[in-house]
């Protein structure tokens, strides 16, 4: 009950971030030509420092592969794809199958992957306290997640572009300018994962230890009244 109210909780989450556009920081060294949706607060012939429209869609998958073990993260991120390609438009720019000539088709194919090995490295051997409550080590996790998806989703949006877009271009637009806010993001969702997955496993270990008190003590009132029935009956 507790794991469907955490991936129903997840699948909201991820629809919401999708379609939630805010505007995030970014930092750049200008080599290529800056977008024309960034909102530029200062620039130089060096340094750029704006805002950019973006979702949190990517914070949000990281989360659910620290909150949901591996089983539950693939039938998680399969459901999504299932809903979204049958035609429901809750990708990013829609659904259906339609979805695959998108540019950024590449980000979404590879979020099963990347959240699959991010989540079995994070819940290895079920070692919480080594592995999934440690945050430096789901952090760089979180951080290698990342640049996976960006490397899978940069070639396929240049792939599809074509001759339409330069590649630094492509590469400053969809990997330069979000980094730095991705991985604050991510940092704060390995933060947030810890904590809550801190305070589940308490949960769940109090529960345990009061399930198995109270059958101990039922076991032994059940003994007790046995052998008071078996002295009475001599």
């Amino acid at each position: 009950m507790l794991n469907l109210t955490i991936v129903l909780t997840m699948f909201f989450l991820l629809i919401f971030s999708t379609f939630l556009v805010v505007d995030l920081p970014f930092i750049t060294f200008i080599f290529a030509d800056l977008p024309q949706s960034v909102n530029v607060v200062y620039s130089n012939s060096v340094l750029a420092i704006g805002t950019f429209q973006g979702s949190l869609q990517m914070p949000i998958i990281i989360l659910s592969s620290l909150m949901l073990n591996p089983k539950l993260n693939f039938v998680f991120v399969c459901t999504y794809y299932a809903i979204g390609f049958y035609g429901i438009p809750i990708f990013y720019s829609g659904g259906g199958s339609n979805y695959l000539s998108q540019p950024t088709i590449g980000y979404l194919l590879a979020f099963l992957p990347s959240t699959i090995l991010l989540s079995k490295f994070a819940w290895k051997d079920f070692n919480y306290k080594k592995y999934l409550l440690n945050t430096r080590y789901t952090f760089f996790l979180a951080f290698l997640n990342i640049l996976f998806i960006h490397f899978i989703g940069i070639f396929t949006a240049f792939f599809i572009l074509g001759n339409s877009s330069k590649f630094l271009n492509t590469f400053q637009a969809y990997f330069y300018i979000p980094f730095l806010s991705q991985i604050m993001l991510a940092m704060l969702m390995c933060i947030i994962a810890s904590n809550i997955n801190r305070i589940k496993f308490d949960l769940v270990s109090r529960y345990k230890n009061f399930m198995e008190t109270a059958l101990k003590k039922s076991t032994t009132r059940r003994r007790l009244a046995k052998k008071i029935n078996i002295k009475k009956t001599f």
